[in-house]
């Protein structure tokens, strides 16, 4: 795009020395885009075109004459102004030249002498806008240089100083202005012989580091300091420039960055768990010393090897499932037996998903080797059992020695009061003593009875589950009032000895529960048989449990049938049956086992 042509405006009253001039400047290839006459039109025009040369006279129509007019042209508007004049007498000049005119002409003006003063005056007037401009940008860089928190310095390759914002000169002894220094001086004897191979590198062509301890306002400060070789047109290294920053702060967070990471390894070593942390793409980020332990590959590194190379194919492929549902953002826990080693192992295993910006990034796994708690859950239940076969074998002699002992004698002593009664009908008053005898012996007779059913049911042993519970719910609901129904919904197989004994007994704790707790008027017990097993339903219409209370049920009862229960493979809840009153219900597999391995959410 073509430049512009400088605009003029001349300033002239005589019409026809105007116009001539205007020509003249045309021809020279100037854009002499108008006349003024006084210094109104003079001012209209240079604010409509702002004119880069002024040809003014001195003397123009008006109050105002051509020295004042270009007074107020200069303070309004960056414009060159050539008086030109047919006066030149002194005071004139003396005017003239307290405005600070840019070119002074006598008239007739000398065509080339104009031509030549405008060329000469527009170059000076480019030249020190070109001056104003590099200024500007050398005042804006040394503010920057100087509030960039980077000390930057240039040492040219005679090693002297050029230049130093004033972070640098903060790191420095050297206090006045460091131009033109050497770097010795600027630097300081220890800082010069520390920072001098590298610097030498960077005259030689080659960018390079260096870390620094140096110290600033009294603190001590790390400064990675970059030396940058500065080339000329030809390619040849004048200069270094070095740029300082300032990396306490960083080299103090990888400091405690690696302590903390060297603490975490040593918790996590020490935790009784295997931790691993895994890539999405399934390649290993972390594991503790108890994960490796059991990883196919034990040497070297870990970090960024493939899961595959780690786990046997049968972990791999027992894992898939879990590690599926932890990308998949679900949490999964697992109990799992491991014979790989050897020996029986159990663990609990949980995949724990790692999100990132909302996104699963990869998963952690911990697991807990259980082995020593399963076997003495075991050994638990085993104790469980026996103490209920204690106790159940115990509550059988009580009720043997009641019922075929107690009771026998005390059913011979009736007779024989019976027999008493008959030989005292003279006699009133020991007939009346013996009557009351034989009543209180039948009675002594019929409360052994119910102690001996209640330890050991007869109806169990002669009867089955079904009848041996009615009987209890029929003696029971007499005693406590209550509406007791029985169902059997399907014939129930033979049960071993310790199923029986817990249907029953979990009946009776159920209605004693019932007719202290509940106050409820009708009970409904019903037993279920199906292919996988069999359950007892106890129902009423009671009061209903707290909501708080299903967590925490202390009942001791309760809690012994349960672990029976669940000793024998089954299960016992307790819940709220809607609209009212509580449901208990018991659940034993057709076949129970002692050992149950399950897999549920974490």
């Amino acid at each position: 795009m073509a430049l512009a042509s400088p605009a003029i405006l001349i300033v002239e009253d005589e019409g026809l020395v105007a116009k001539d001039l205007q020509q003249s400047l045309a021809d020279m290839g100037y854009d002499a885009f108008g006349v003024a006459a006084s210094c109104d039109e003079a001012l209209a025009l240079a604010s409509d075109h702002q004119p880069d040369v002024v040809l003014m006279d001195i003397r123009i129509r008006g109050d105002s004459d051509g020295i004042r007019t270009a007074a107020i042209l200069k303070a309004r508007h960056p414009v060159i102004v050539i008086f030109l004049t047919a006066h030149a007498d002194d005071s004139m000049i003396d005017r003239a030249k307290r405005t600070e005119p840019d070119g002074y002409l006598l008239k007739p003006v000398k065509l080339a002498e104009l031509h030549s003063m405008i060329e000469i005056l527009l170059y000076k007037k480019n030249l020190e806008n070109e001056r104003e401009k590099r200024r500007a940008t050398e005042h804006r860089l040394f503010t920057i240089s100087d509030n960039v928190p980077i000390a930057i310095a240039y040492i040219d390759r005679k090693g002297q100083v050029q230049f130093a914002n004033q972070v640098f000169r903060d790191f420095v002894p050297y206090r006045d202005d460091p131009n033109g220094v050497s770097a010795m001086a600027f630097l300081g004897e220890d800082l010069y012989r520390r920072s001098y191979a590298p610097r030498q590198g960077a005259l030689l062509g080659e960018r390079s580091q260096s870390l620094l301890d140096l110290e600033s306002r009294g603190a001590p400060r790390k400064i990675e300091v970059t030396y940058i070789p500065d080339h000329d047109a030809e390619g040849e290294v004048i200069g270094v420039y070095a740029l300082g920053y300032d990396v306490t702060e960083r080299e103090q967070m990888g400091t405690d960055l690696r302590q903390a990471h060297a603490d975490l390894e040593t918790i996590l070593n020490a935790i009784p768990a295997e931790i691993t942390s895994w890539q999405r793409d399934l390649t290993a980020r972390f594991a503790n010393s108890a994960a490796r332990a059991h990883f196919t590959h034990r040497n070297g590194s870990v970090t960024g090897r493939p899961m595959q190379e780690l786990l046997s194919e049968r972990q791999f492929r027992r894992s898939q499932p879990f590690i599926a549902s932890a990308l998949a953002g679900k949490p999964v826990s697992i109990e799992q037996v491991d014979t790989e080693s050897g020996s029986t192992r159990h663990q609990r295993v949980f995949f724990i998903p790692e999100h990132r910006a909302g996104e699963v990034a990869g998963f952690h796994t911990l697991a807990f080797d259980i082995t020593e708690l399963r076997a003495s859950r075991e050994r638990s239940r085993q104790l469980a059992q026996r103490l209920d076969t204690v106790r159940e074998d115990e509550r059988c002699a009580v009720a043997i020695i009641l019922h075929d002992g107690i009771a026998q004698d005390l059913f011979a002593m009736k007779l024989g009061v019976d027999n008493l009664i008959l030989h005292t009908n003279q006699q009133k008053a020991v007939h009346e003593l013996c009557v009351e005898i034989r009543e209180a012996v039948a009675k002594c007779m019929e409360d052994v009875r119910q102690i001996a059913n209640e330890l050991r049911p007869i109806a169990l042993k002669y009867f089955g589950i079904a009848a041996a519970i009615a009987e209890h719910a029929r003696q029971f609901g007499a005693r406590a009032n209550l509406d007791i129904r029985i169902s059997e919904e399907a014939n129930l197989p033979p049960l071993e000895e310790p199923a029986r004994l817990l249907l029953f007994r979990a009946a009776q704790e159920a209605l004693t529960n019932v007719a202290r707790h509940a106050a409820a008027t009708h009970v409904h017990i019903t037993l279920r048989a199906d292919p996988a097993g069999i359950t007892l339903t106890v129902i009423d219409d009671g009061t209903g449990i707290a909501e708080a209370s299903l967590k925490k049920v202390s009942s001791l009862g309760i809690l012994a049938l349960r672990e029976r229960a669940e000793a024998l493979g089954g299960s016992l809840t307790i819940g709220l049956n809607l609209p009212q009153g509580t449901r208990l219900a018991v659940r034993l597999p057709a076949a129970p086992t002692s050992d149950a391995r399950t897999a549920e959410p974490a």
